[in-house]
């Protein structure tokens, strides 16, 4: 019961550490331009979550292991871009079920990949929706995309 109680306190801990330690932008900052595309229904244990840009440049999102999706297991995002696009930031959102909040920063990986680690919290619900927003930038604006997934604990 202890383990359990200490399991909880750690990630309840790691949660809030992030929310309060991510860049937040310096005073005088401007904010950039930002588009969202429509939602895009995705089944990252099959293949790769595909986004089409305004510009005509494709996303696609990898979730590795593809075979072991679950909550509080360690995920990775893998994102690869053509053009001048990197992944920024990964937000999880609950859809059937307020999850509480959720983002995890991308790293700039080699070749036009970048890599996010990250572990969605459990939840009561055998099947959960989720939102995955995924923000991409290059020098002059944002794209965000929302790929929605479902996940079975």
């Amino acid at each position: 019961m202890k383990q359990i109680a200490l399991i909880i306190v750690l990630f309840a801990a790691a949660l809030l550490a992030g929310r309060f330690l991510t860049d937040t932008p310096a005073p005088g900052d401007t904010a950039l331009p930002s588009v969202t595309l429509e939602p895009i229904a995705c089944e990252p244990s099959l293949q790769a979550c595909m986004a089409e840009l305004p510009d005509g440049s494709q996303v696609q999102m990898q979730i590795l292991p593809k075979d072991a999706i679950k909550p509080m297991k360690p995920l990775q995002a893998e994102v690869t871009a053509t053009g001048k696009w990197h992944a920024t930031t990964l937000e999880a959102t609950g859809i059937n079920m307020n999850m509480g909040f959720n983002r995890f920063n991308f790293k700039p990986g080699d070749e036009q990949v970048d890599h996010a680690d990250f572990m969605l919290p459990i939840c009561t619900l055998k099947r959960m929706q989720w939102e995955f927003l995924l923000t991409i930038s290059d020098e002059n604006s944002l794209i965000h995309i929302p790929f929605h997934i479902e996940i079975e604990s």
